[in-house]
Formats: C-alpha cells, structure tokens, sequence
C-alpha cells in the first residue's frame, strides 16, 4: 500500500522535493518556499530540519551518493578468479549506480555549486568518489595481502581499475551526450575492466 505524504517524515518530503526543484529550477533560481511548497510543509518545518539551502543540497548528494557505496563487508580474494569475479561485481554495481539519471542530476548540480561552496565540494568527495576509491583499495590491499597481487600501493591499484571502468563514461554522462547503459552494458564494461586489470598485473584467472 502506498504512503500518503503525512506518513513520510518531514525531512525526506523535503530532500525529495528539493531535489525534484533543484533538477527543475537549478540551484540558484530554486528557492526554500518553493521546496517546502513541493514538500508540503511550511518553512518552519523546513528550517527546523535544515539550516539554509546549502544544507540541504549537501544532504541530497550524501543520500543520493550513498546508494553508490560499495559493501563493506565482501569475500577477501581466495584466487585470481575469484579476485576477478569480486572486480567485476564492484565495478557493475559502482557503473549502474552512477550511471543513474537521479544521480548525474545531483551531481550536475553539486559540481555547479562546489566552486562556490568548499563544503559542497567536500561532500561531493568525501561520500562519492573518495568513498568509492576507498572502498576499491581496501580490496586491493585484501588481494596483496592473499598473495594475489603484487607490492605497491593499494590506492594506485585502485585508481588504475576505476579508470579502467570508467573508460570516460562518467565525463559522457555528465555532458549528456551518451544515454543511460542498461545495467547489462554495465556489466559487460565492468568485466571487461576487470579482465584488462588482471592482465595489466600479471594475474591470470
């Protein structure tokens, strides 16, 4: 059964709205009256959850970035396969999760806004890219330690597979000149960039 809105906690009815008149307004012509009108909740109610409108542009891309996050708790790499298989699941779930238009959309927003707001560009780090590399290099870092992979550093590692998955996609998207790939596209680039890393590293499945 669906949820009237007066069972959606104030602050959610708030950062959906937002986002929805961010996306439809831009940040800087979107104003607190209008994402409390789309919200349904008065002002107070607004100021009550956030302080201004930086604050809740910050809260968007920290929930809409966590969907992006990768699970911490993952099988250490037992064999070059099994390392390969691990990649590739990582690398489609970061694919599919970025990929999505909701998440380009805040980005856009959020990289538009980080020159003006240090706190905008930290949050845009901090919960997208950097916990994504993070999360990359601990596993690299699990993969030396098995013997899997040789000496070096971890977040090198890490940066070199990313750039792998990527293959420029995430710029594409940005600009808005390649559609949406399905999530089977998706996997298909990642096993494709867990295959070019393993070989790049001598570690053949």
């Amino acid at each position: 059964m669906a949820l009237d809105d007066g069972d959606i906690p104030p602050r959610q009815r708030i950062l959906e709205a937002a986002f929805k008149v961010f996306s439809r307004e831009g940040y800087e012509r979107a104003s607190t009256l209008a994402i409390a009108t789309e919200a349904k909740v008065s002002k107070r109610d607004l100021y009550a959850n956030f302080k201004n409108k930086h604050d809740i542009l910050a809260a968007c891309i920290e929930i809409y970035a966590a969907s992006m996050m990768l699970a911490a708790e993952l099988p250490k790499p037992e064999s070059p396969a099994h390392l390969e298989a691990i990649l590739t699941r990582l690398a489609t779930h970061v694919l599919v999760q970025v990929s999505a238009q909701k998440i380009v959309s805040i980005f856009r927003l959020a990289i538009a806004e980080a020159t003006r707001s240090p706190r905008i560009a930290e949050t845009l780090d901090r919960s997208g890219r950097g916990a994504t590399h993070r999360r990359v290099a601990q596993l690299m870092g699990e993969a030396q330690a098995g013997g899997l992979l040789a000496d070096g550093d971890a977040h090198q590692f890490a940066t070199e597979f990313l750039a792998l998955a990527w293959e420029g996609l995430w710029m594409r998207l940005m600009l808005g000149v390649v559609a949406t790939p399905t999530e089977a596209a998706c996997e298909a680039q990642a096993a494709r960039a867990a295959r070019s890393f393993m070989s790049l590293r001598g570690i053949y499945s």
